[in-house]
């Protein structure tokens, strides 16, 4: 459902959005993404079957698009007050 059918003022978007990119620019979360990306690569690497390499992959691609998700959720509200 659409923000806006959610009633959601621009500036609480704007405020959300902010409140978004402050919780990905933490350290501890910078850390965490760091961490869980790297365990995955570890998991393709010693992984004994072509279906668990696989299985590593899609993972690791489900985790890079959530990140792509949550910044683009950080970023959207401030796209729409600037016009851009």
């Amino acid at each position: 459902m659409p923000d806006d059918e959610l009633g959601l003022a621009d500036e609480q978007r704007a405020y959300e959005a902010r409140e978004v990119k402050q919780f990905l620019a933490h350290r501890a979360v910078l850390a965490a993404f760091a961490a869980t990306e790297e365990r995955i690569v570890k998991q393709w690497k010693v992984a004994p079957t072509p279906l668990e390499r696989e299985m590593a992959w899609h993972k690791y691609q489900a985790f890079q698009e959530l990140k792509r998700e949550l910044r683009a959720t950080g970023d959207r509200p401030a796209l729409a007050l600037t016009g851009n």
